[in-house]
């Protein structure tokens, strides 16, 4: 059994889900095809666990040696708290627009 932790990934699922702007350009969404042949190497060598990208494994290992406010404080650091939010806004927006279109 192997763990699979990806990042971001780049397709239409979680199209507008964003970190940070000033963090992004070091940390770009991932495109699939890449998560896809790691996760497979993965599997198929019997790996436990992996992380894509690889410095995914150090957010891992602080989760299990600072304390959860630490690990609270990181996550805003880089966005990931509020990261669902322009995502949430664009499918609410698409939502409306549909409304407004049927006349619901």
């Amino acid at each position: 059994m192997t763990l699979v932790c990806p990042y971001l990934l780049d397709t239409g699922m979680f199209q507008g889900c964003r970190i940070r702007k000033e963090i992004e350009p070091f940390l770009p969404p991932l495109k699939a095809d890449y998560c896809i042949k790691q996760a497979m190497r993965a599997i198929l060598t019997d790996q436990p666990m992996i992380c894509t990208p690889r410095v995914m494994y150090m957010v891992n290992f602080m989760k299990s040696i600072l304390p959860f406010e630490a690990i609270v404080c990181m996550y805003r650091f880089l966005g990931a708290d509020k990261c669902m939010y322009p995502f949430i806004a664009q499918r609410k927006e698409a939502m409306n627009n549909n409304e407004a279109k049927n006349g619901i």
